[in-house]
């Protein structure tokens, strides 16, 4: 099969190997939009690694292909586009509790009592591992009378919703 306006009559089957990921991904769409069954898988092999989301709606057309071959590309490739879409989302969560933690320590350190409530907050709102641990030390030793009220509010609020020591 050949895919019209390559240059030099690109034909298929083609070993993405030798070629640059752009290439691939133009490639693919293209084999993607053909008719040839052949093609078809090709470009949804290709997908499964190349996880462009302007395949997808094509892919999903493919997921429903007669060709048995083509169907089960097209599926694997709207599964990988899928698993990653979930290691992304998964990967930004992990990466906005390290950041929201990152603000709590820093109220926690603050010399502002206000900012040190906050932060008492901010750990139950968390339900980090260490919050009864890191509680138990502002109600304890904190400065200000309303931070450590604040803290042993939220150590009872803790042990009123069920956390224990492990967050669980």
């Amino acid at each position: 099969p050949l895919i019209d306006d390559l240059p030099d009559g690109v034909r298929f089957p083609l070993h993405s190997a030798g070629l640059d990921a752009a290439a691939v991904r133009r490639l693919s769409l293209r084999a993607l939009e053909s008719d040839d069954p052949h093609l078809q898988s090709w470009g949804a092999r290709c997908q499964q690694t190349v996880l462009d989301p302007a395949a997808a709606g094509r892919l999903g057309a493919l997921a429903d292909s007669p060709d048995p071959a083509v169907r089960s590309s097209a599926r694997a490739a709207l599964t990988a586009m899928r698993k990653a879409d979930e290691d992304m989302a998964w990967m930004r969560a992990v990466a906005a509790r390290r950041a929201t933690r990152a603000r709590v320590d820093a109220l926690l350190a603050s010399e502002d009592a206000t900012e040190r409530m906050a932060g008492v907050g901010g750990l139950v709102a968390l339900r980090a591992p260490d919050a009864i641990d890191r509680l138990l030390d502002v109600a304890v030793s904190d400065p200000h009378t309303g931070v450590r009220i604040e803290a042993r509010r939220a150590l009872i609020a803790i042990g009123a919703s069920g956390t224990g020591r492990d967050g669980e």
